[in-house]
């Protein structure tokens, strides 16, 4: 049992009494926050007032913890300039506190690292105060599942998580498209930071939207699958009630069905995935250097792109933190980079291993050209890896703008399609690459991004081409002024025994953003290339999917949540399309064996058969979840 402590805003009262407490702009005003003002981490308040709460609760009741919400004071939207700021900056860095309006400057990036410590460090002084007054009793601050919210916060969660007992996370931000998905991406990436602790999902059995209604139901369906969802991640479901028990008993209710369902099967289910031989890699420090105060489009919508299709693919995939590349890349095939723009020496020299070892490698973006401080390098740190060396400057710090730009495909088609023509038209020899398949009819794919000068190997193959912006409108004015250029989207090769394909053209930063069909093939394509016919679970059928694999003893179980027009909209959900019927073949590792495949949702036997080492059966109906239970 944990207790609950939350940080309210200070009162007028308070800070009157204790103006030490107050965080305080840059002419030296209290920071209004909600309904009153923000508590600074280093004015005091965090140190006396809060360990007097912790004390307080772990002493009154016979509780096993604290939980504490809103915990971690202001984020890097708001600069504190009050007195005991200014002097702990100026002791740590030798240096004034920065602007606001300094967040490409280098002093930006060390008062980010200095807060991150302080936060790290406010966790384990809460945590020991727990300790002291009860000898049994942590301290557990609940966090963010959005990995831009976690960094907007200063929580270094990969120290937190290697610290605390257990994690709790909340996944804020809920009102967007495709979040049932991305929560089953956030959860995987804290699973694999927390390395078998548990992670415990709260969800609330309350609206919150665009606006929250703190005392009347959520929708039952947006519930459901916001917990599925979390358990397809590794997230344990537990709810939130709302504090008034009374204005809406539906509260109640909303979510008792699957909690029922996950208490019933809790012996079947929840253990750790069988290995997905797929890492999808997300950098927290190219985050914070890199993206910055764009973090969302440098850095998290490449990511996001790159998930979407692998979810899209219904290809199981791990979610590694950045510090897994120094530690070895044993265990995989493939290796994921979405615009990972800052690596050290010896994460560039890990994956330089691994690809010359035999592995493969999707590299996106500007990946490898910064190094740990922030500061751009002359080339990619990967450079010989990708097979490609940029040609003048490195290019700028950029969020990528929409433009209505294209790039070309090689070889060149269009002389020998059906017309009509035009003057100038390439009919170019040989055939086109795996990852172009189903583009044949055309030359030209829609791009939006930017692309630079950069020079490709010989032993290399450039897939597709540049072709800078042209009007749009009117009709007549839609014509590229600019025909061809040399300058690379997509290059594919061998380096030592492994393959890479090196995407310089952000198209998973598009599909992450503004997702379209094109973008989407082509990065379907892309994952078919490098994981090849051997994937360890393959779902052929209309359907939109999430997915978890366990290996459980001698037989493996399946969880398969159906999120078929819901995860298209940012309205609450208030059921699922049902889909069927599903091929689903299951690659048996060594030594399982299984004899049947249980449906335990449908409560009944699938047939199975096997095929050269994989499970194979139908699912003729799917509402919204099953759990297959392969023995």
């Amino acid at each position: 049992m944990l207790a609950s402590v939350t940080v309210k805003p200070l009162t007028r009262e308070d800070v009157a009494a204790n103006p030490a407490w107050v965080a305080r702009d840059d002419k030296g005003e209290p920071i209004a926050v909600d309904t009153g003002y923000a508590a600074c981490v280093n004015g005091g308040f965090f140190e006396a007032a809060m360990a007097d709460r912790v004390i307080q609760a772990v002493t009154q009741a016979p509780v096993d913890g604290v939980l504490g919400v809103g915990w971690s004071g202001l984020g890097w939207d708001k600069v504190c300039y009050c007195a005991a700021c200014q002097s702990g900056f100026r002791a740590a860095a030798s240096a004034d506190l920065p602007l606001a309006k300094d967040r490409d400057a280098a002093i930006f990036d060390q008062w980010v690292a200095w807060n991150r410590a302080r936060r790290t460090e406010m966790w384990r002084a809460n945590d020991r105060a727990a300790s002291r007054a009860n000898g049994s009793a942590r301290w557990i601050g609940l966090i963010p599942t959005v990995r831009t919210e976690q960094i907007a916060r200063f929580q270094d969660v990969a120290a937190l998580a290697a610290e605390a007992p257990m994690l709790f996370v909340e996944n804020a931000n809920t009102p967007r498209v495709g979040r049932f998905g991305e929560l089953v991406d956030d959860g995987l990436y804290l699973a694999d930071l927390a390395r078998g602790k548990p992670i415990i999902l709260l969800t609330p059995t309350y609206h919150r939207g665009v606006r929250t209604f703190a005392a009347a139901s959520a929708a039952p369906g947006e519930v459901r699958l916001a917990i599925l969802a979390g358990l397809t991640g590794g997230l344990a479901p537990a709810i939130e009630l709302p504090a008034n028990l009374t204005s809406d008993v539906r509260t109640l209710s909303v979510a008792t069905p699957v909690m029922n369902w996950a208490a019933r099967n809790g012996e079947r289910w929840g253990g750790p995935p069988a290995p997905a031989r797929i890492a999808l890699v997300w950098s927290p420090t190219s985050a914070m250097l890199y993206g910055r105060e764009r973090g969302q489009r440098l850095s998290e919508a490449p990511f996001r792109g790159m998930a979407k299709a692998l979810r899209d693919a219904n290809l199981p995939h791990e979610v590694w933190d950045e510090s897994r590349l120094s530690a070895g890349l044993g265990g995989i095939d493939v290796l994921i980079l979405p615009e990972v723009a800052v690596m050290s020496d010896a994460q560039t020299k890990a994956v330089r291993e691994f690809v010359g070892s035999g592995g493969v490698l999707i590299a996106t973006g500007v990946t490898s050209l910064y190094d740990v401080t922030g500061r751009a390098r002359g080339d990619y740190a990967l450079q010989d890896v990708f097979g490609v060396n940029i040609q003048g400057a490195p290019p700028a710090r950029q969020a990528s703008p929409a433009r209505h730009d294209y790039v070309r495909l090689k070889p060149e088609y269009a002389a020998r399609t059906p017309g009509p023509h035009k003057a100038g038209e390439r009919a170019e020899p040989g055939a086109r690459h795996p990852i172009l398949r189903g583009f044949d009819a055309t030359d030209l794919l829609p791009f939006g991004g930017i692309l630079w000068p950069q020079a490709v190997a010989a032993d290399r193959t450039v897939l597709m081409t540049y072709v800078p912006p042209f009007p749009s409108t009117p009709i007549d004015e839609v014509y590229p002024r600019v025909e061809r250029t040399d300058v690379p989207g997509l290059v594919v090769g061998t380096f030592g025994r492994g393959r890479v394909a090196y995407m310089p053209a952000d198209f998973d930063r598009r599909y992450g953003i503004d997702p379209i069909t094109d973008h989407r093939i082509l990065l379907e394509n892309l994952l078919a290339w490098a994981t090849g016919p051997a994937v360890p679970l393959r779902v052929v059928g209309p359907a939109k999917l999430v997915t978890r694999l366990e290996q459980r003893g001698d037989g493996l179980v399946l969880h398969l949540v159906n999120l078929t027009g819901a995860d298209n909209q940012a309205g609450a959900v208030r059921q699922t399309t049902p889909v069927g019927p599903l091929q689903v073949s299951v690659v048996l590792p060594p030594g399982t064996n299984p004899a049947s495949a249980t449906l335990l949702v449908a409560g009944r036997r699938a047939p199975m058969r096997m095929e050269g080492g994989r499970a194979v059966f139908e699912l003729d109906h799917l509402a919204e979840h099953e759990l297959v239970v392969l023995a």
